[in-house]
């Protein structure tokens, strides 16, 4: 009894250039190791075949293994052969090479559409929280400022009192030199 075929998607990530060998690891815990198709830049989005369950024990359902053609987004529509097929590490079964995603640009925009009021409310959200913990923190800082300032001022009066009596103290030891230089003669 044949099963159909499941996939799964990725994004081609920043950096990664057609040709490139590519390493994901698929919901299933698979690793696939696969040269990205002709015509996906960096962004594109891929349809990946899902490989055969590796806990799936003998007689169990495998997914069918076929060669398929890959789309790059670019090219909807028509037929491009991948220079090389996946490879995969020795004990993995070879799966067919990634596709890229289905979804027309058409399809991409209502989602994004859909998606950035909900991003935007959300991240308006986050910005108020972040601004309520932010004036929070600044009327704890703004009250530490305070008390440090009462504090450096009661310490400028120590200072100016402690001036004081060494003013004091310096204005009377001439006076202390000379008295005990007398008190040294008499005796």
């Amino acid at each position: 009894m044949a099963t159909e075929a499941k996939f799964f998607q990725i994004k081609v990530p920043r950096g990664v250039r057609p040709g490139q060998q590519l390493q994901v690891r698929s919901p299933n815990g698979v690793d696939l190791v696969f040269s990205v198709p002709e015509g996906c830049a960096e962004g594109a989005l891929l349809r990946i075949p899902m490989p055969p369950n590796p806990s799936l024990g003998p007689g169990q359902a495998q997914l069918p293994q076929q060669q398929q053609q890959v789309q790059p987004p670019s090219h909807q529509g028509s037929q491009i052969p991948q220079n090389s097929p996946p490879s995969l590490p020795a004990s993995k079964p070879p799966v067919s090479p990634p596709q890229p995603a289905p979804e027309s640009a058409n399809q991409e925009k209502e989602e994004v559409k859909k998606y950035i009021p909900m991003a935007l409310s959300e991240l308006g959200n986050r910005l108020t929280s972040k601004k309520t913990e932010l004036k929070g923190e600044l009327e704890d800082i703004s009250r530490e400022i305070q008390k440090l300032e009462a504090e450096l001022e009661e310490l400028r009066v120590k200072q100016k009192e402690k001036e004081a009596e060494i003013k004091e103290i310096s204005e009377h030891l001439p006076k202390l030199e000379v008295m005990s230089e007398k008190f040294q003669k008499l005796f």
